[in-house]
Protein backbone atom coordinates (compact mmCIF):
# COMPACT_ATOMS: atom_id res chain seq x y z
CA UNK A 1 0.00 0.00 0.00
CA UNK A 2 2.75 2.57 0.63
CA UNK A 3 4.64 2.21 -2.46
CA UNK A 4 1.07 2.79 -4.09
CA UNK A 5 1.11 5.74 -2.51
CA UNK A 6 4.18 6.70 -3.52
CA UNK A 7 2.90 5.89 -7.24
CA UNK A 8 0.22 8.31 -6.40
CA UNK A 9 2.66 11.32 -7.47
CA UNK A 10 0.64 13.76 -5.38
CA UNK A 11 -3.06 13.00 -7.49
CA UNK A 12 -4.62 11.58 -4.10
CA UNK A 13 -7.66 11.55 -4.16
CA UNK A 14 -10.10 13.25 -1.28
CA UNK A 15 -12.76 11.62 0.57
CA UNK A 16 -14.91 14.42 -0.42
CA UNK A 17 -18.39 13.38 1.10
CA UNK A 18 -16.33 12.88 4.67
CA UNK A 19 -14.50 16.19 4.62
CA UNK A 20 -18.19 17.85 3.52
CA UNK A 21 -19.62 15.60 6.75
CA UNK A 22 -16.96 16.53 9.07
CA UNK A 23 -17.38 20.54 7.72
CA UNK A 24 -21.02 20.62 8.47
CA UNK A 25 -20.89 18.88 12.21
CA UNK A 26 -17.87 21.48 13.15
CA UNK A 27 -17.72 24.31 10.39
CA UNK A 28 -14.61 25.77 11.54
CA UNK A 29 -12.19 22.90 11.91
CA UNK A 30 -8.88 23.09 9.98
CA UNK A 31 -8.63 19.65 8.47
CA UNK A 32 -12.07 19.50 7.01
CA UNK A 33 -11.85 22.95 5.72
CA UNK A 34 -8.02 22.36 4.01
CA UNK A 35 -9.26 18.72 2.94
CA UNK A 36 -12.25 20.45 0.97
CA UNK A 37 -10.09 23.25 -0.13
CA UNK A 38 -7.51 21.20 -1.53
CA UNK A 39 -10.61 18.78 -3.27
CA UNK A 40 -11.95 22.30 -4.80
CA UNK A 41 -8.66 23.06 -6.34
CA UNK A 42 -8.56 19.66 -8.06
CA UNK A 43 -11.99 19.82 -9.73
CA UNK A 44 -10.87 23.61 -10.58
CA UNK A 45 -13.25 25.89 -8.22
CA UNK A 46 -10.62 28.33 -7.29
CA UNK A 47 -12.58 30.72 -5.72
CA UNK A 48 -13.61 28.41 -3.20
CA UNK A 49 -10.52 27.35 -2.54
CA UNK A 50 -9.42 30.45 -2.14
CA UNK A 51 -11.84 31.57 0.35
CA UNK A 52 -11.38 28.35 2.34
CA UNK A 53 -7.79 28.22 2.85
CA UNK A 54 -8.18 32.02 3.67
CA UNK A 55 -10.35 30.33 6.64
CA UNK A 56 -7.58 28.10 7.54
CA UNK A 57 -4.83 30.59 7.08
CA UNK A 58 -6.89 33.19 9.40
CA UNK A 59 -6.60 29.90 12.52
CA UNK A 60 -2.88 30.06 11.79
CA UNK A 61 -3.16 26.51 10.95
CA UNK A 62 -1.34 24.55 8.21
CA UNK A 63 -0.05 28.19 7.18
CA UNK A 64 2.11 26.60 4.42
CA UNK A 65 -0.29 24.02 2.55
CA UNK A 66 -3.10 26.54 3.13
CA UNK A 67 -0.83 29.04 1.68
CA UNK A 68 0.11 27.00 -1.47
CA UNK A 69 -3.38 25.70 -1.76
CA UNK A 70 -4.56 29.97 -1.69
CA UNK A 71 -1.83 30.94 -4.36
CA UNK A 72 -2.98 28.50 -6.93
CA UNK A 73 -5.94 29.66 -6.30
CA UNK A 74 -5.30 33.45 -6.92
CA UNK A 75 -2.80 32.54 -10.01
CA UNK A 76 -6.09 31.08 -12.03
CA UNK A 77 -8.14 33.32 -11.41
CA UNK A 78 -5.62 35.92 -12.70
CA UNK A 79 -6.21 37.86 -9.30
CA UNK A 80 -2.35 39.20 -9.21
CA UNK A 81 -2.75 42.14 -7.21
CA UNK A 82 -3.80 39.95 -4.05
CA UNK A 83 -0.86 37.26 -5.45
CA UNK A 84 1.17 39.95 -4.76
CA UNK A 85 -0.29 40.31 -1.16
CA UNK A 86 -0.37 36.81 -0.90
CA UNK A 87 3.62 36.54 -1.59
CA UNK A 88 4.44 39.19 1.05
CA UNK A 89 2.38 37.30 3.57
CA UNK A 90 4.22 33.85 3.42
CA UNK A 91 5.42 32.40 5.99
CA UNK A 92 9.03 30.67 6.59
CA UNK A 93 8.36 27.34 5.85
CA UNK A 94 6.95 28.42 2.40
CA UNK A 95 10.71 28.46 1.28
CA UNK A 96 11.21 24.57 1.49
CA UNK A 97 7.71 23.76 -0.44
CA UNK A 98 7.74 23.06 -4.19
CA UNK A 99 4.06 24.53 -4.77
CA UNK A 100 4.83 27.74 -3.14
CA UNK A 101 8.00 28.08 -5.62
CA UNK A 102 5.92 26.40 -8.08
CA UNK A 103 3.76 29.17 -8.10
CA UNK A 104 6.24 31.78 -8.02
CA UNK A 105 7.63 30.44 -11.02
CA UNK A 106 4.70 30.29 -13.00
CA UNK A 107 3.58 34.09 -11.88
CA UNK A 108 7.08 34.99 -13.37
CA UNK A 109 6.56 33.21 -16.73
CA UNK A 110 3.45 34.63 -17.35
CA UNK A 111 4.90 38.16 -17.59
CA UNK A 112 7.98 36.96 -19.40
CA UNK A 113 10.80 36.78 -16.81
CA UNK A 114 12.36 34.09 -17.78
CA UNK A 115 15.62 33.33 -15.78
CA UNK A 116 13.21 34.09 -12.84
CA UNK A 117 10.84 31.69 -13.65
CA UNK A 118 13.65 28.92 -14.16
CA UNK A 119 15.35 30.11 -10.99
CA UNK A 120 11.99 29.00 -9.11
CA UNK A 121 11.75 25.69 -11.17
CA UNK A 122 14.90 24.73 -10.30
CA UNK A 123 14.72 26.02 -6.55
CA UNK A 124 11.06 23.18 -7.00
CA UNK A 125 12.95 20.29 -8.23
CA UNK A 126 16.20 20.34 -5.44
CA UNK A 127 12.98 19.94 -3.02
CA UNK A 128 10.97 17.32 -5.18
CA UNK A 129 13.17 16.08 -8.80
CA UNK A 130 9.67 14.68 -10.13
CA UNK A 131 8.14 17.45 -9.86
CA UNK A 132 6.31 16.55 -13.27
CA UNK A 133 5.29 19.94 -14.30
CA UNK A 134 8.85 21.72 -13.03
CA UNK A 135 10.60 19.73 -14.84
CA UNK A 136 9.15 20.32 -17.64
CA UNK A 137 8.77 24.04 -17.92
CA UNK A 138 12.42 24.18 -16.91
CA UNK A 139 13.19 21.89 -19.79
CA UNK A 140 11.57 24.53 -22.06
CA UNK A 141 13.08 27.59 -20.65
CA UNK A 142 16.33 26.50 -20.99
CA UNK A 143 16.23 25.02 -24.02
CA UNK A 144 15.92 28.99 -24.94
CA UNK A 145 18.35 30.33 -22.34
CA UNK A 146 21.26 27.84 -21.98
CA UNK A 147 20.73 25.60 -25.03
CA UNK A 148 19.92 21.75 -25.59
CA UNK A 149 22.74 20.46 -23.27
CA UNK A 150 21.44 22.41 -20.29
CA UNK A 151 17.81 21.30 -21.11
CA UNK A 152 18.64 17.79 -21.81
CA UNK A 153 18.24 16.62 -18.45
CA UNK A 154 15.20 17.66 -17.16
CA UNK A 155 13.30 16.88 -20.07
CA UNK A 156 14.72 13.08 -20.22
CA UNK A 157 13.28 13.31 -16.70
CA UNK A 158 9.96 14.51 -18.04
CA UNK A 159 9.68 11.24 -20.52
CA UNK A 160 11.01 8.97 -17.14
CA UNK A 161 7.89 10.90 -15.52
CA UNK A 162 5.81 9.81 -18.71
CA UNK A 163 6.89 6.38 -18.72
CA UNK A 164 6.70 5.58 -15.12
CA UNK A 165 3.03 7.36 -15.53
CA UNK A 166 2.04 4.40 -18.32
CA UNK A 167 3.44 1.63 -16.38
CA UNK A 168 1.28 2.54 -13.54
CA UNK A 169 -1.87 2.90 -15.74
CA UNK A 170 -1.04 -0.66 -16.98
CA UNK A 171 -0.62 -1.94 -13.15
CA UNK A 172 -3.80 -0.82 -12.20
CA UNK A 173 -5.74 -1.76 -15.10
CA UNK A 174 -4.76 -5.64 -13.38
CA UNK A 175 -6.22 -4.26 -9.79
CA UNK A 176 -4.88 -6.43 -6.93
CA UNK A 177 -2.83 -8.90 -9.41
CA UNK A 178 0.35 -8.32 -9.11
CA UNK A 179 2.42 -8.79 -12.77
CA UNK A 180 6.37 -9.66 -12.45
CA UNK A 181 6.32 -8.06 -15.55
CA UNK A 182 5.08 -5.06 -15.14
CA UNK A 183 7.24 -4.63 -11.70
CA UNK A 184 10.12 -5.49 -13.49
CA UNK A 185 9.60 -2.56 -15.92
CA UNK A 186 8.76 -0.67 -13.50
CA UNK A 187 11.76 -1.67 -10.77
CA UNK A 188 14.30 -0.49 -13.80
CA UNK A 189 13.10 2.69 -14.01
CA UNK A 190 13.14 3.67 -11.05
CA UNK A 191 16.45 2.37 -10.16
CA UNK A 192 17.69 4.23 -13.76
CA UNK A 193 15.80 7.65 -11.77
CA UNK A 194 17.88 7.04 -8.99
CA UNK A 195 14.55 6.11 -6.67
CA UNK A 196 16.61 3.38 -4.94
CA UNK A 197 14.45 2.39 -1.93
CA UNK A 198 11.07 2.04 -4.21
CA UNK A 199 12.70 0.00 -6.42
CA UNK A 200 13.86 -2.16 -3.91
CA UNK A 201 10.44 -2.47 -2.12
CA UNK A 202 9.41 -3.68 -5.06
CA UNK A 203 11.60 -6.60 -5.96
CA UNK A 204 10.78 -7.81 -2.39
CA UNK A 205 6.89 -7.25 -3.25
CA UNK A 206 7.91 -9.45 -6.03
CA UNK A 207 10.52 -11.92 -4.56
CA UNK A 208 8.09 -12.32 -1.30
CA UNK A 209 5.75 -14.47 -3.88
CA UNK A 210 5.58 -17.63 -4.26
CA UNK A 211 8.36 -19.26 -6.94
CA UNK A 212 9.24 -15.38 -7.75
CA UNK A 213 11.49 -15.40 -10.77
CA UNK A 214 15.11 -15.25 -10.77
CA UNK A 215 15.63 -11.15 -11.17
CA UNK A 216 13.69 -10.24 -8.92
CA UNK A 217 15.67 -12.06 -5.94
CA UNK A 218 18.77 -10.58 -7.65
CA UNK A 219 17.68 -7.46 -8.01
CA UNK A 220 16.90 -7.43 -4.63
CA UNK A 221 20.29 -8.38 -3.68
CA UNK A 222 21.63 -5.87 -5.81
CA UNK A 223 19.52 -2.93 -4.72
CA UNK A 224 19.80 -3.61 -0.72
CA UNK A 225 23.76 -3.31 -1.49
CA UNK A 226 22.74 0.38 -3.47
CA UNK A 227 20.05 1.49 -1.09
CA UNK A 228 21.79 4.31 0.87
CA UNK A 229 21.18 3.65 5.02
CA UNK A 230 21.14 7.00 6.42
CA UNK A 231 19.27 9.27 5.37
CA UNK A 232 16.72 7.82 3.33
CA UNK A 233 16.04 9.79 0.16
CA UNK A 234 13.62 9.53 -2.25
CA UNK A 235 15.71 10.19 -5.48
CA UNK A 236 19.24 9.89 -4.72
CA UNK A 237 21.56 13.34 -5.02
CA UNK A 238 23.00 12.31 -7.82
CA UNK A 239 20.11 11.29 -9.99
CA UNK A 240 18.93 14.98 -9.62
CA UNK A 241 19.02 16.74 -12.66
CA UNK A 242 18.74 20.04 -10.65
CA UNK A 243 21.85 18.78 -8.80
CA UNK A 244 23.84 19.11 -12.25
CA UNK A 245 23.07 22.95 -13.12
CA UNK A 246 23.66 26.22 -10.99
CA UNK A 247 21.07 28.61 -11.07
CA UNK A 248 21.27 30.22 -8.04
CA UNK A 249 22.48 33.67 -9.18
CA UNK A 250 19.15 33.90 -11.17
CA UNK A 251 17.19 36.22 -9.66
CA UNK A 252 13.34 34.69 -8.22
CA UNK A 253 11.51 37.70 -9.44
CA UNK A 254 10.44 40.79 -8.39
CA UNK A 255 6.94 41.37 -6.48
CA UNK A 256 6.24 45.33 -6.53
CA UNK A 257 3.03 46.61 -5.46
CA UNK A 258 0.48 47.96 -7.78
CA UNK A 259 2.78 46.40 -10.73
CA UNK A 260 0.08 44.79 -12.85
CA UNK A 261 -2.98 46.54 -13.69
CA UNK A 262 -6.62 44.79 -12.75
CA UNK A 263 -7.31 41.81 -10.51
CA UNK A 264 -8.93 38.69 -11.69
CA UNK A 265 -11.53 38.28 -14.68
CA UNK A 266 -14.60 40.40 -15.23
CA UNK A 267 -18.06 40.27 -16.96
CA UNK A 268 -16.74 42.90 -19.33
CA UNK A 269 -14.24 40.50 -20.67
CA UNK A 270 -17.38 38.50 -21.96
CA UNK A 271 -19.09 41.82 -23.89
CA UNK A 272 -17.55 41.07 -27.19
CA UNK A 273 -18.26 37.33 -27.30
CA UNK A 274 -20.45 36.22 -30.08
CA UNK A 275 -23.48 34.38 -29.67
CA UNK A 276 -25.03 31.18 -31.51
CA UNK A 277 -28.03 29.77 -31.63
CA UNK A 278 -29.08 26.31 -33.53
CA UNK A 279 -30.49 26.43 -36.94
CA UNK A 280 -29.81 22.77 -37.91
CA UNK A 281 -33.57 22.00 -38.37
CA UNK A 282 -34.98 24.89 -40.05
CA UNK A 283 -32.18 24.40 -42.41
CA UNK A 284 -33.22 20.57 -43.28
CA UNK A 285 -29.56 19.75 -41.86
CA UNK A 286 -31.12 16.31 -40.03
CA UNK A 287 -28.68 14.02 -39.03
CA UNK A 288 -28.43 11.99 -35.77
CA UNK A 289 -25.33 9.74 -35.33
CA UNK A 290 -25.27 5.92 -34.18
CA UNK A 291 -22.62 4.87 -32.24
CA UNK A 292 -23.06 1.41 -32.08
CA UNK A 293 -24.71 1.77 -28.37
CA UNK A 294 -26.97 -0.99 -26.87
CA UNK A 295 -29.38 -0.15 -24.34
CA UNK A 296 -29.73 -3.51 -23.30
CA UNK A 297 -25.69 -4.41 -22.54
CA UNK A 298 -24.38 -2.51 -19.33
CA UNK A 299 -21.61 -0.48 -19.95
CA UNK A 300 -20.33 0.95 -22.74
CA UNK A 301 -17.38 0.12 -25.12
CA UNK A 302 -14.70 1.57 -26.63
CA UNK A 303 -16.06 2.83 -29.93
CA UNK A 304 -19.17 3.87 -28.77
CA UNK A 305 -17.50 7.47 -27.36
CA UNK A 306 -15.55 8.78 -30.21
CA UNK A 307 -18.64 9.91 -32.16
CA UNK A 308 -18.42 10.98 -36.27
CA UNK A 309 -16.78 13.60 -38.34
CA UNK A 310 -17.75 16.48 -40.52
CA UNK A 311 -16.38 18.02 -43.35
CA UNK A 312 -16.99 21.51 -45.06
CA UNK A 313 -16.74 21.88 -48.79
CA UNK A 314 -18.10 23.40 -51.83
CA UNK A 315 -18.54 19.63 -54.12
CA UNK A 316 -20.09 21.06 -57.09
CA UNK A 317 -18.29 24.50 -57.15
CA UNK A 318 -21.10 26.82 -56.98
CA UNK A 319 -19.66 29.11 -54.12
CA UNK A 320 -21.25 27.69 -51.46
CA UNK A 321 -20.01 25.55 -48.60
CA UNK A 322 -22.12 22.11 -48.39
CA UNK A 323 -21.51 19.61 -45.83
CA UNK A 324 -20.59 15.68 -45.40
CA UNK A 325 -21.07 13.75 -41.93
CA UNK A 326 -19.84 10.60 -41.27
CA UNK A 327 -22.36 8.08 -39.75
CA UNK A 328 -21.70 5.35 -37.30
CA UNK A 329 -23.68 1.75 -37.41
CA UNK A 330 -25.28 -0.68 -35.13
CA UNK A 331 -22.65 -3.22 -33.95
CA UNK A 332 -21.39 -5.42 -34.96
CA UNK A 333 -21.49 -3.17 -38.54
CA UNK A 334 -23.30 -5.46 -41.19
CA UNK A 335 -22.02 -4.22 -44.74
CA UNK A 336 -25.22 -5.02 -46.50
CA UNK A 337 -27.75 -2.84 -44.56
CA UNK A 338 -28.04 0.60 -45.93
CA UNK A 339 -30.11 1.80 -42.61
CA UNK A 340 -27.38 4.19 -41.31
CA UNK A 341 -24.60 5.84 -43.73
CA UNK A 342 -22.88 9.02 -44.12
CA UNK A 343 -24.73 12.03 -45.73
CA UNK A 344 -24.19 15.01 -48.21
CA UNK A 345 -26.37 17.79 -48.02
CA UNK A 346 -25.57 20.24 -50.70
CA UNK A 347 -25.93 24.04 -49.66
CA UNK A 348 -28.93 25.95 -51.34
CA UNK A 349 -27.60 29.03 -51.31
CA UNK A 350 -30.31 30.58 -48.89
CA UNK A 351 -29.96 29.23 -45.47
CA UNK A 352 -31.36 25.49 -46.30
CA UNK A 353 -29.58 22.04 -47.05
CA UNK A 354 -30.82 19.56 -49.60
CA UNK A 355 -29.76 16.11 -48.71
CA UNK A 356 -28.03 14.60 -51.88
CA UNK A 357 -26.17 11.14 -50.53
CA UNK A 358 -27.98 9.05 -52.86
CA UNK A 359 -27.72 11.22 -55.78
CA UNK A 360 -23.83 11.62 -55.28
CA UNK A 361 -23.15 7.85 -54.80
CA UNK A 362 -21.90 8.17 -51.37
CA UNK A 363 -24.37 5.69 -49.35
CA UNK A 364 -21.98 3.36 -48.77
CA UNK A 365 -21.53 1.55 -45.34
CA UNK A 366 -19.18 1.62 -42.47
CA UNK A 367 -18.59 2.96 -38.75
CA UNK A 368 -18.03 6.29 -39.70
CA UNK A 369 -15.06 8.74 -37.72
CA UNK A 370 -12.96 11.44 -39.51
CA UNK A 371 -13.44 12.83 -42.51
CA UNK A 372 -10.90 15.43 -44.35
CA UNK A 373 -11.47 17.14 -47.60
CA UNK A 374 -8.57 17.62 -50.61
CA UNK A 375 -7.82 17.47 -54.27
CA UNK A 376 -6.18 14.33 -54.17
CA UNK A 377 -5.34 13.81 -57.82
CA UNK A 378 -5.26 17.99 -58.76
CA UNK A 379 -8.04 17.74 -61.12
CA UNK A 380 -9.35 21.24 -59.45
CA UNK A 381 -12.79 19.02 -57.56
CA UNK A 382 -12.66 18.67 -53.90
CA UNK A 383 -12.28 15.30 -53.07
CA UNK A 384 -13.45 13.34 -49.63
CA UNK A 385 -11.38 10.73 -47.57
CA UNK A 386 -13.47 8.97 -44.83
CA UNK A 387 -11.78 7.16 -41.89
CA UNK A 388 -13.51 4.26 -40.67
CA UNK A 389 -13.56 1.65 -38.19
CA UNK A 390 -12.31 -1.02 -40.64
CA UNK A 391 -11.37 -0.18 -44.22
CA UNK A 392 -11.26 3.51 -45.20
CA UNK A 393 -12.93 5.53 -48.45
CA UNK A 394 -11.24 7.94 -50.95
CA UNK A 395 -13.97 9.13 -53.11
CA UNK A 396 -12.93 10.93 -55.79
CA UNK A 397 -15.24 13.76 -57.14
CA UNK A 398 -16.06 13.09 -60.62
CA UNK A 399 -17.14 17.15 -61.15
CA UNK A 400 -20.62 16.44 -62.00
CA UNK A 401 -22.21 16.03 -58.57
CA UNK A 402 -21.27 12.08 -57.91
CA UNK A 403 -18.45 10.65 -56.34
CA UNK A 404 -16.46 7.13 -56.78
CA UNK A 405 -15.26 5.09 -54.50
CA UNK A 406 -11.27 4.78 -55.84
CA UNK A 407 -9.71 3.46 -51.75
CA UNK A 408 -9.01 0.34 -53.53
CA UNK A 409 -7.16 1.52 -56.78
CA UNK A 410 -5.53 3.84 -55.07
CA UNK A 411 -4.07 1.04 -52.59
CA UNK A 412 -5.03 3.35 -49.15
CA UNK A 413 -7.88 1.06 -48.00
CA UNK A 414 -6.12 0.16 -44.47
CA UNK A 415 -7.74 -2.02 -41.79
CA UNK A 416 -7.26 -0.33 -38.61
CA UNK A 417 -8.93 2.15 -36.57
CA UNK A 418 -9.08 5.38 -38.41
CA UNK A 419 -10.22 8.51 -36.30
CA UNK A 420 -8.78 11.37 -38.63
CA UNK A 421 -6.63 12.06 -41.92
CA UNK A 422 -5.52 15.01 -43.76
CA UNK A 423 -5.08 15.58 -47.63
CA UNK A 424 -1.65 17.83 -48.27
CA UNK A 425 1.24 17.72 -49.76
CA UNK A 426 3.45 16.81 -47.04
CA UNK A 427 6.58 16.10 -49.26
CA UNK A 428 6.33 19.24 -51.23
CA UNK A 429 6.65 17.62 -54.79
CA UNK A 430 3.33 19.32 -55.87
CA UNK A 431 1.37 15.90 -55.48
CA UNK A 432 -1.20 16.16 -52.80
CA UNK A 433 -0.21 13.10 -49.97
CA UNK A 434 -2.40 11.68 -47.40
CA UNK A 435 -1.76 11.41 -43.18
CA UNK A 436 -3.93 8.90 -41.67
CA UNK A 437 -4.34 9.07 -37.62
CA UNK A 438 -5.19 5.97 -35.94
CA UNK A 439 -5.87 4.81 -32.47
CA UNK A 440 -6.46 1.58 -30.58
CA UNK A 441 -5.73 -2.05 -31.46
CA UNK A 442 -5.81 -5.33 -30.06
CA UNK A 443 -7.33 -8.70 -30.57
CA UNK A 444 -10.60 -7.75 -27.73
CA UNK A 445 -10.16 -3.17 -28.44
CA UNK A 446 -13.89 -3.75 -29.70
CA UNK A 447 -15.55 -6.66 -27.03
CA UNK A 448 -13.82 -5.77 -24.12
CA UNK A 449 -15.81 -4.73 -21.20
CA UNK A 450 -13.81 -3.41 -17.99
CA UNK A 451 -15.77 -3.04 -14.82
CA UNK A 452 -15.13 -0.34 -11.64
CA UNK A 453 -14.40 -0.85 -8.45
CA UNK A 454 -18.12 -1.88 -6.89
CA UNK A 455 -17.94 -4.31 -10.09
CA UNK A 456 -20.43 -2.85 -12.56
CA UNK A 457 -19.29 -2.64 -16.14
CA UNK A 458 -17.81 0.22 -17.31
CA UNK A 459 -15.78 1.41 -20.43
CA UNK A 460 -12.46 0.70 -20.84
CA UNK A 461 -9.55 3.13 -20.30
CA UNK A 462 -7.09 3.81 -23.82
CA UNK A 463 -4.02 2.40 -21.76
CA UNK A 464 -5.82 -0.70 -21.22
CA UNK A 465 -4.96 -0.92 -25.26
CA UNK A 466 -1.92 -1.15 -27.81
CA UNK A 467 -1.69 1.85 -30.41
CA UNK A 468 -2.37 1.10 -33.47
CA UNK A 469 0.55 3.26 -35.43
CA UNK A 470 -0.27 6.25 -37.86
CA UNK A 471 0.27 5.93 -41.90
CA UNK A 472 1.64 8.20 -44.39
CA UNK A 473 1.01 7.60 -48.12
CA UNK A 474 2.85 9.96 -50.57
CA UNK A 475 0.64 10.59 -53.89
CA UNK A 476 1.78 9.20 -57.27
CA UNK A 477 1.17 11.79 -59.37
CA UNK A 478 -1.38 9.49 -61.11
CA UNK A 479 -4.22 9.28 -58.49
CA UNK A 480 -2.05 6.08 -56.51
CA UNK A 481 -0.58 6.24 -53.19
CA UNK A 482 2.73 4.56 -51.82
CA UNK A 483 2.70 3.76 -48.16
CA UNK A 484 6.03 5.35 -46.92
CA UNK A 485 5.25 5.38 -43.05
CA UNK A 486 8.19 3.51 -42.16
CA UNK A 487 10.82 5.12 -44.48
CA UNK A 488 9.52 8.41 -43.46
CA UNK A 489 9.98 7.96 -40.17
CA UNK A 490 6.11 7.46 -38.91
CA UNK A 491 6.05 3.50 -38.08
CA UNK A 492 6.36 2.58 -35.15
CA UNK A 493 5.33 5.27 -32.81
CA UNK A 494 2.29 4.62 -30.79
CA UNK A 495 0.29 7.72 -30.11
CA UNK A 496 -3.32 6.72 -30.12
CA UNK A 497 -4.55 9.69 -32.28
CA UNK A 498 -7.91 11.40 -32.65
CA UNK A 499 -6.79 15.20 -34.03
CA UNK A 500 -4.39 16.10 -36.90
CA UNK A 501 -3.49 19.38 -38.54
CA UNK A 502 -1.48 19.48 -41.39
CA UNK A 503 0.21 23.07 -41.40
CA UNK A 504 3.23 25.10 -42.28
CA UNK A 505 4.44 25.40 -38.49
CA UNK A 506 7.66 26.69 -39.29
CA UNK A 507 6.91 29.82 -41.32
CA UNK A 508 8.27 30.67 -44.42
CA UNK A 509 10.64 27.71 -45.37
CA UNK A 510 7.65 26.00 -47.60
CA UNK A 511 7.37 22.36 -45.83
CA UNK A 512 4.42 21.39 -43.69
CA UNK A 513 4.50 19.76 -40.49
CA UNK A 514 2.40 17.25 -39.29
CA UNK A 515 0.54 17.64 -35.36
CA UNK A 516 -1.69 15.07 -33.90
CA UNK A 517 -3.47 15.06 -30.78
CA UNK A 518 -2.85 11.64 -28.93
CA UNK A 519 -5.39 10.41 -26.21
CA UNK A 520 -3.63 9.67 -23.01
CA UNK A 521 0.19 10.15 -24.94
CA UNK A 522 2.36 12.87 -26.01
CA UNK A 523 1.06 14.78 -28.81
CA UNK A 524 3.52 14.56 -32.30
CA UNK A 525 4.74 17.28 -34.14
CA UNK A 526 6.48 16.10 -37.36
CA UNK A 527 8.86 18.25 -38.88
CA UNK A 528 10.76 17.79 -42.07
CA UNK A 529 14.95 16.54 -40.93
CA UNK A 530 17.81 18.03 -42.62
CA UNK A 531 17.89 14.77 -44.95
CA UNK A 532 14.32 15.33 -46.17
CA UNK A 533 14.94 16.06 -49.86
CA UNK A 534 12.11 15.23 -52.82
CA UNK A 535 11.40 11.37 -53.08
CA UNK A 536 13.16 10.64 -49.74
CA UNK A 537 11.13 12.17 -47.35
CA UNK A 538 13.00 11.71 -43.38
CA UNK A 539 10.48 13.76 -40.56
CA UNK A 540 10.81 13.77 -37.43
CA UNK A 541 9.26 13.87 -34.82
CA UNK A 542 9.66 16.34 -32.13
CA UNK A 543 6.35 17.30 -29.84
CA UNK A 544 8.17 17.23 -26.71
CA UNK A 545 11.31 19.46 -27.49
CA UNK A 546 9.30 21.62 -29.59
CA UNK A 547 6.53 22.03 -26.34
CA UNK A 548 3.55 20.74 -27.97
CA UNK A 549 3.87 17.12 -26.74
CA UNK A 550 2.41 17.77 -23.22
CA UNK A 551 0.46 20.67 -21.25
CA UNK A 552 2.16 23.58 -19.27
CA UNK A 553 2.23 21.08 -16.31
CA UNK A 554 3.73 18.30 -18.06
CA UNK A 555 1.33 15.60 -18.26
CA UNK A 556 0.07 13.58 -21.60
CA UNK A 557 -4.09 14.61 -21.60
CA UNK A 558 -6.86 12.96 -23.42
CA UNK A 559 -6.26 14.98 -27.00
CA UNK A 560 -9.17 15.38 -29.11
CA UNK A 561 -9.88 18.22 -30.98
CA UNK A 562 -7.28 20.79 -32.38
CA UNK A 563 -7.65 23.96 -34.02
CA UNK A 564 -4.78 25.95 -35.90
CA UNK A 565 -4.44 29.89 -36.41
CA UNK A 566 -2.44 32.92 -35.22
CA UNK A 567 -4.46 33.49 -31.75
CA UNK A 568 -1.98 36.39 -30.71
CA UNK A 569 -1.52 37.86 -34.10
CA UNK A 570 2.09 37.48 -34.20
CA UNK A 571 2.11 35.97 -37.63
CA UNK A 572 3.02 32.28 -36.34
CA UNK A 573 0.73 30.24 -36.19
CA UNK A 574 -0.32 29.04 -32.70
CA UNK A 575 -2.74 25.59 -31.46
CA UNK A 576 -5.53 25.23 -29.03
CA UNK A 577 -6.35 20.91 -28.24
CA UNK A 578 -9.05 20.19 -26.32
CA UNK A 579 -8.56 17.18 -23.74
CA UNK A 580 -10.94 15.30 -21.89
CA UNK A 581 -13.22 15.94 -18.54
CA UNK A 582 -11.39 17.51 -16.11
CA UNK A 583 -8.39 18.21 -18.06
CA UNK A 584 -7.14 21.53 -19.56
CA UNK A 585 -7.35 22.55 -22.76
CA UNK A 586 -4.20 23.82 -23.72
Amino acid sequence: DELNMLDAGGGTRYETDLMTACRKRVPEDPVALMGVAAESLRTHRFDQAVELSSLVMAQHRFPVVAGAVMGRGLLETDRFQDLLTWQRGLSDGAETDPEVWMIRGEYQQRFGAATSAARCFWEVLRIDPDHRAANYRLAELLQGLKGTQAAEPFRVRTRQLQELKAINDRAADRGATVSPTIVRSKVELLRRMGRLWEAWGWTRVIARQANPPTWATDLQRELAEEVPRDPPRMVQPARNPANGVDLAEWSTGKWPAGSLAGNGRTQDDQDGWPRFRNDASAAGVEMKYVNGGDPDRPGQQMFEFTGGGVAVLDFDRDGWPDLYFTQGSAWPVDPASTVHTDRLFRNLGDGRFEDVTEEAGLSATGFGQGVTVGDFDGDGWPDLHVGNIGENRLYHNNGDGTFVDTSVAAGVTGDRWTTSSAIADIDGDGVADLYVVNYLSGSDVFTRMCRNFSGRSRMCQPFQFPAAADRLYLGQGDGTFADVTGSAGVDGVGGKGLGLVVAGFDGDSGRLGVFVANDTRANFLYRHGSDSRAGAMSLHENGLVSGAGLNGNGRAEGSMGVAAGDADGDGRLDLFVTNFLDETNT
